[in-house]
């Protein structure tokens, strides 16, 4: 169904720009179609890479604890392993036991922690994406067109079209401070 709405949409667009100049009538400005590449602003701005950053960091970190975790786990283990046979059975089984709880426990607060990282970046890219379009509008009232067209979309466009660079600039300004948790460490 969206994908009918993308096909009408970009046929009403081609439609448009494809029309002779003749045809509209004279007291109208010519519809215009700018595009601009949506996933390269989301992925190139500024803030988009303080976020990989940020999350490059959480992983980097997580992954060194969880390195430090297991390599204490692993002692412990082989210190257990060394009381086979030499502890009484119910003694030893209470240090496996427990020791099976603890590792438990360490794989999952590493996984909550991961699912924590992932869920705060797809909550920055979110607001991200939702501080995309009002900037576009902008772009598109200033420009005199129609509609903006993602660059996923056009499969020929005169050259002048995109307006990507445009927009991520905007972006990059827009978005300066709107997203605090991402200040670089020197701000």
């Amino acid at each position: 169904m969206a994908r009918l709405g993308v096909l009408f949409a970009l046929a009403a667009a081609l439609s448009l720009w494809l029309t002779p100049a003749g045809a509209q009538e004279a007291s109208q400005p010519p519809l215009g179609v700018i595009i601009v590449d949506q996933d390269r602003i989301l992925r190139e701005s500024d803030v988009a890479k303080r976020l990989a950053a940020r999350d490059q960091a959480a992983r980097s970190l997580l992954q060194e604890e969880s390195n430090a975790l297991r390599a204490a786990l692993e002692a412990e283990e082989e210190e257990i392993a060394a009381l086979r046979g030499n502890a009484p059975k119910e003694e030893f089984d209470a240090r496996v036991r427990a020791f099976n709880d603890k590792a438990q426990d360490a794989r999952r607060s590493v996984q909550r922690r991961m699912e924590d990282i992932q869920r705060l970046s797809g909550q920055t890219r979110q607001r991200m994406a939702e501080a995309l379009p009002p900037i576009l509008a902008e772009i598109m009232e200033e420009e005199g067109a129609a509609m903006v067209i993602d660059r996923r979309f056009v499969l020929v466009a005169r050259e002048g079209a995109d307006r990507t660079e445009k927009a991520l600039d905007r972006f990059n300004a827009a978005t300066a401070d709107m997203f605090p948790e991402l200040a670089k460490p020197d701000e």
